[in-house]
């Protein structure tokens, strides 16, 4: 799914929730100093509960993000909306997620997926609850055992 979104800046928002956990306030909010490519790592700034915390960043959403900044040449935020200087809605992000994804769908749903993901690959909860940027083990688990079903039709979708 992910590689048949033609819009450059849906696909990566797209997988920036679904690749590195990141909620919609947090992907909208993303500024282009907060992306380290050499480590691979994102820092977000006042996520949840006014909190900076770090989640990883692939190689391959930072290609994305490279051919998107030389598309649209942003400055500070990574997302615009129509007017350059204001940041990318969050309705916007939403109505992206139901166009490719499904209308029962919610831009939350790639955070969860993103964790299930990491569960299913081996990770221990103590390090999605770092790449989550969870204060606490016991949100990081409810992500990881409520969902396991419905991700793994939502994974499907997106690949």
């Amino acid at each position: 799914m992910l590689p048949r979104i033609t819009n450059l800046k849906h696909r990566s928002i797209i997988a920036l929730g679904y690749g590195c956990g990141l909620r919609v306030s947090e992907v909208i909010s993303l500024k282009w100093k907060d992306i380290d490519r050499e480590q691979g790592i994102i820092l977000v700034r006042d996520g949840k509960g006014a909190k900076d915390w770090y989640t990883p960043i692939s190689e391959g959403i930072i290609d994305m993000l490279i051919a998107y900044f030389r598309e649209y040449k942003t400055k500070q935020y990574v997302f615009t909306g129509q007017d350059w200087r204001q940041q990318y809605s969050p309705s916007s992000c939403t109505a992206i997620v139901k166009k490719y994804i499904g209308k029962k769908y919610r831009f939350h749903s790639l955070r969860k997926s993103f964790a299930t993901h990491l569960y299913d690959a081996g990770n221990d909860l103590a390090k999605i609850q770092d790449a989550l940027g969870h204060k606490n083990e016991k949100t990081t688990r409810i992500y990881v055992e409520t969902s396991i079903g419905a991700v793994k039709n939502l994974t499907q979708l997106i690949q």
